[in-house]
């Protein structure tokens, strides 16, 4: 069984992969929203900043992640233009 660590879970492309990865992998989410969409044992909801690489590399580590998929996205076009850095 892969161990896999998506970012971005709570969005639409990261909810559809969680859900077909979960069928045979051991997957860990990190969440922007706390809302709990899929509850299944092979589904672990985690709390990561991707910024900080120690604690990245550690938890990745520790936890035998063979792949990271990161579906993070910022798609508010007005924000977008707000906050242009």
């Amino acid at each position: 069984m892969n161990k896999i660590l998506i970012f971005g879970g709570s969005g639409r492309l990261g909810k559809n992969w969680i859900k077909i990865l979960i069928k045979k992998n051991k997957v860990f989410a990190n969440l922007h929203k706390k809302k709990i969409f899929i509850k299944n044992r092979n589904l672990r909801i985690i709390k990561l900043n991707i910024y900080d690489t120690k604690k990245l590399i550690s938890f990745c580590i520790k936890n035998e992640i063979s792949t990271i998929i990161s579906t993070i996205a910022l798609t508010d076009v007005d924000l977008c233009q707000k906050k242009k850095k």
